[in-house]
C-alpha cells in the first residue's frame, strides 16, 4: 500500500541539489510523446546544462493507488524565479528518449526489409534503450522504402501508420518503455483500475464521463497501378461497419493504395476504415486516477454494476503539491481524458504526410562490378542518389527505377538503357519516393558531351563499344546542320545490316562515292537488274586480276544495230563492219569454219597459206 505520509509529488534526477517538485502537467497520447512539464525547488545552483539528457522521474503518490511513475529525460531546464535568499523555482521538461527521433532528420533508402526490421534499426540509432514490440502479425518484406528529408520520428511513425501499428510508453522508477502493437491485445492493463461515474474526490471516481456520437467515412476505396502486371485491377474496397445513416453519401477514394498486392490493399483498406471508425468511438472523462495512462487499459462501471473495458487514448495530468512548502499548503491531482471501448480495433489515421519528390532529382546508375549495362527484363535499371550517402555505388545499393523511352509497346518502340556510371535525371511516378522513374540522361564534368561548343551545329546519337570500349569506338548517327555544310553521318564501328521488306529506293543528286577495302557480294535472287546512264560514261576496271560475267541464257554487248552475243550455241558478232585484228597473230579455228563474202571475200597477207 502506499505511505501517506509521502508528499504527493517526488522527483528523482541527477542534479546536484535534491528538487522538490510543486507543480507537473503531463500530456500523454497514443502515437505521440510524452510531454510532463515540472515546476521544482532546490535550495542551492543546479546546472542547467548539465540536466540536459539525463534522466529523471517524477513520482505521484495518491491515495490508496500504487505510486505512478512519470520517467523520461531531461529536454529543457531552467529558472523560474528566485524564491527568498536560498530557494530556486526550476522549470523542466521530461520527454522520452525517442524525442531525439523529432530531432535527426536523414536520407536514405532500405531495401527488402520489413517494419519491423526498419523502424528497429532507427531506435538502435536513435538510442532508445527500452522497447517491446507486440506484433500479433508479420509484416511483410518491402522492396524498398525511402526516407526523405523527414525526421526519424516521422518516419518510424508513417511506416507505423501504413502497417496499421501504433506505440504508447510504460513507464517505471527506473525507465521508460517503448511499446510497438498492431492489435488492442497488446494495449496494457491497469491493475485494479476500476472507476464509476460519481461525484466526490474519491480516485476510482470519474466527474464527467461522455460520448459524442458523429458520423464517418461510409467506404474505403484504394487502387494502384503495377506496372508488372498493367492488365491487373487492382481495386479494393471496405464499408463501415458503424450503423450511421448516410454511409453511401460519404465514400472516400485513395490513390495510391502503395502496394502491388491485392490481400495487402485489402488490409489496408480495412485498417483506414478502423481508423476512421475508432476515432467516432471516443469517450472524454475527468477523473483523479492517476494510474491511467496513454495505452493502459481500465474497467469502467456504469450506474447498473456493468463493466467494460476502456482504453485510454489521450490523457493530461495536473498536480500541485505546495504542502511542504507553506503550513497551509494543499495537494491536489486530477486528469482529462479520452478513450475507446476496448471492442473497438485501434487504427491510428494516416496523417503522418509521405513526402513528396518534386522536380527532378539526379542520380547515378549502378551495377555489379565489371558490369557496363545492367538492366532486368522490364527495361530497368539501378540507380544511386547522392543524397543516400551511406551507399556505395554498387547493385545492391542501388535502386530500380523504370526508363522513360520515347515510344514503348510490346516488343516495339525505341530502347535506350542508361549505362553503369552515367547521371541521369529521375522524377517520381505520382511524388512517392518509392516509385522513381529515369526521364533521361545528363552530362557532367565527367561526361562530356558528343561534339564540343566548336560543333555545336551538329547533333545525333554516339554509343559505345562494351564492354571496355575506348572513345574511339562507337557507333554513331549524326546531323551536321551548318548552313552550306549540312551533313548526314552514319558511322558503324564493326558491321552495318540494312533489311529492306520491301523497296528500296535512293536518289542522289549528285555524286556517288563507294569504297570497299574488302569484298563486295551482291546476290539477286529474282528479277532483272537494270542499270541506265542517261548521259556519260561507264568504266570498269580492275588494276590486278580478271571480270567475269556468266549467264546461262545470254550475253549481249550492243552499240547500235552492231552486236555481240554469247549463248550456249556460240558466240554471234554482228555490224555494219567487223573487223579482227591480231596485232601479232590471229587465229580463228574451228572443226568446221566457214568464211563467206556474199559478194566478195578479200583474204590478204603477205603469205597466203591454203592447206
Amino acid at each position: 500500500m502506499p505511505d501517506d505520509t509521502k508528499p504527493l509529488l517526488s522527483l528523482t534526477s541527477t542534479a546536484e541539489s535534491p528538487l522538490q517538485p510543486i507543480r507537473m502537467v503531463a500530456h500523454e497520447i497514443i502515437c505521440d510523446l510524452f510531454h510532463f512539464e515540472i515546476e521544482a525547488i532546490a535550495e542551492d545552483k543546479i546546472d542547467a546544462r548539465g540536466m540536459l539528457n539525463k534522466p529523471a522521474c517524477l513520482a505521484v503518490n495518491h491515495g490508496d493507488e500504487a505510486t505512478r511513475y512519470f520517467h523520461g529525460i531531461v529536454s529543457r531546464f531552467g529558472v523560474i524565479e528566485q524564491k527568498g535568499h536560498t530557494d530556486t523555482l526550476y522549470h523542466m521538461v521530461l520527454v522520452p528518449q525517442l524525442a531525439h527521433a523529432d530531432i535527426r532528420s536523414d536520407c536514405r533508402l532500405f531495401f527488402n526489409k520489413t517494419a519491423e526490421d526498419i523502424i528497429k534499426t532507427i531506435l538502435d540509432e536513435t538510442g532508445v534503450t527500452k522497447t517491446a514490440f507486440r506484433l500479433y502479425s508479420q509484416p511483410p518484406q518491402r522492396k524498398v522504402t525511402t526516407q526523405y528529408n523527414e525526421t526519424a520520428l516521422d518516419f518510424v511513425t508513417r511506416l507505423m501508420e501504413e502497417e496499421g501499428w501504433y506505440y504508447f510508453f510504460e513507464h517505471a522508477s527506473d525507465g521508460h518503455t517503448l511499446v510497438i502493437t498492431n492489435d488492442n491485445n497488446g494495449f496494457t492493463t491497469i491493475p485494479e483500475a476500476v472507476v464509476r461515474l460519481g461525484m466526490g474526490d474519491m480516485a476510482d471516481t470519474l466527474t464527467e464521463h461522455r460520448k459524442i456520437e458523429e458520423f464517418a467515412e461510409g467506404k474505403i476505396a484504394l487502387r494502384d497501378y503495377d506496372d508488372e502486371s498493367p492488365s491487373k485491377n487492382l481495386k479494393v474496397e471496405q464499408s463501415t461497419i458503424l450503423k450511421h445513416g448516410g454511409t453511401a453519401h460519404r465514400p472516400v477514394f485513395h490513390w495510391p493504395a502503395l502496394t502491388y498486392d491485392t490481400s495487402q490493399a485489402k488490409e489496408r483498406a480495412k485498417r483506414r476504415m478502423e481508423a476512421a471508425e475508432a476515432a467516432v468511438s471516443l469517450i472524454g472523462a475527468n477523473g483523479a486516477m492517476a494510474n491511467l495512462f496513454a495505452g493502459g487499459k481500465y474497467k469502467f462501471r456504469d450506474k447498473d454494476g456493468t463493466e467494460t473495458v476502456q482504453v485510454v487514448r489521450e490523457i493530461t495530468h495536473t498536480a500541485e503539491d505546495t504542502s511542504a512548502q507553506a503550513n497551509n499548503g494543499t495537494a491536489s491531482y486530477s486528469n482529462n481524458f479520452s478513450a475507446f471501448p476496448n471492442t473497438v480495433p485501434w487504427r491510428e489515421p494516416m496523417e503522418t504526410p509521405r513526402p513528396r519528390m518534386e522536380g527532378l532529382h539526379t542520380a547515378i546508375v549502378v551495377g555489379p562490378a565489371g558490369e557496363e549495362i545492367y538492366t532486368d527484363d522490364y527495361g530497368r535499371i539501378k540507380i544511386r542518389f547522392p543524397w543516400d550517402w551511406r551507399s556505395d555505388a554498387t547493385a545492391d545499393s542501388g535502386n530500380w527505377a523504370r526508363v522513360v523511352q520515347p515510344w514503348a509497346g510490346d516488343q516495339w518502340g525505341a530502347q535506350f538503357i542508361p549505362r553503369v556510371g552515367t547521371e541521369v535525371a529521375v522524377a517520381f511516378m505520382d511524388s512517392d519516393p518509392d516509385r522513381p522513374i529515369v526521364v533521361g540522361g545528363l552530362y557532367n564534368g565527367n561526361d562530356k558531351p558528343i561534339f564540343p561548343v566548336g560543333e555545336k551545329t551538329k547533333l545525333g546519337f554516339r554509343s559505345r563499344s562494351t564492354t571496355g570500349g575506348g572513345s574511339d569506338e562507337f557507333n554513331e548517327i549524326s546531323v551536321d546542320d551548318k548552313k552550306g555544310n549540312e551533313v548526314v553521318f552514319l558511322h558503324a564501328q564493326k558491321d552495318m545490316t540494312v533489311e529492306v521488306e520491301h523497296d528500296h529506293k535512293l536518289t542522289v543528286e549528285n555524286d556517288r562515292k563507294v569504297v570497299i577495302t574488302g569484298n563486295e557480294d551482291v546476290t539477286l535472287k529474282r528479277g532483272n537488274q537494270t542499270t541506265k546512264l542517261d548521259q556519260g560514261n561507264v568504266s570498269v576496271t580492275t588494276t590486278l586480276g580478271k571480270i567475269t560475267l556468266e549467264a546461262l541464257d545470254s550475253i549481249t554487248l550492243k552499240v547500235g544495230s552492231s552486236s555481240i552475243k554469247l549463248d550456249q550455241m556460240g558466240v554471234t558478232v554482228k555490224g555494219m563492219m567487223v573487223k579482227v585484228e591480231g596485232t601479232v597473230m590471229t587465229e580463228v579455228k574451228g572443226t568446221m569454219t566457214t568464211v563467206t563474202g556474199t559478194a566478195m571475200l578479200t583474204l590478204k597477207g603477205g603469205i597466203l597459206m591454203i592447206n
